[in-house]
């Protein structure tokens, strides 16, 4: 059995936000994945890379200014489970799962010919790893049990930077 599914719905003004009269407006939109990996492949196989939960969300919300311009606020979040950085399938091999969030918001002038924007990734500071390999001179699987030398390619901290562009 494979779960799966994705949600994209807009957030309407007509939540209960401002009663009877509230305008129409859009207040932003909602962005939501998850999948789960095939019960097959749970019960009778390992894979490498290949986490039983992963998903995100994100919420975008454009805030229109008195002169014309436009602020977008933006969110988004990344999860996933357990998973082997290896073929080794030991425990010293495996990422305990994460959650990362990011983060930006931009300001678009009123001719919409430029913007300036800051913008921050994985702002929790998480450490994710995304594969890894054995320590060549560690003890063998078969012969010890357990590695407990592993290399692993983690991905970036936290970041972030400011960006701007101009429409000519």
């Amino acid at each position: 059995m494979r779960g799966s599914f994705a949600v994209r719905a807009t957030v309407a003004a007509l939540l209960g936000v401002g009663g009877a009269h509230a305008p129409e407006s859009v207040l932003g939109e909602v962005v939501v994945t998850a999948s789960r990996r095939e019960e097959s492949v749970q019960k009778s196989s390992l894979a490498v890379d290949a986490p039983e939960w992963s998903g995100s969300a994100g919420y975008a919300r454009t805030f229109g200014l008195g002169n014309g311009a436009r602020l977008v606020a933006d969110v988004s979040g990344q999860f996933a489970s357990r998973k082997y950085l290896t073929a080794d399938f030991v425990n010293s091999g495996s990422d305990d799962g994460y959650v990362s969030f990011d983060a930006a918001l931009t300001y678009h002038a009123p001719s919409d010919n430029w913007e300036l924007g800051a913008w921050g990734r994985n702002l929790g500071n998480e450490a994710i790893y995304t594969g890894g390999f054995r320590y060549p001179f560690s003890s063998p699987v078969g012969a010890g049990g357990d590695p407990t030398l592993y290399y692993a390619q983690i991905r970036a901290p936290r970041t972030y930077g400011v960006r701007a562009s101009v429409r000519f």
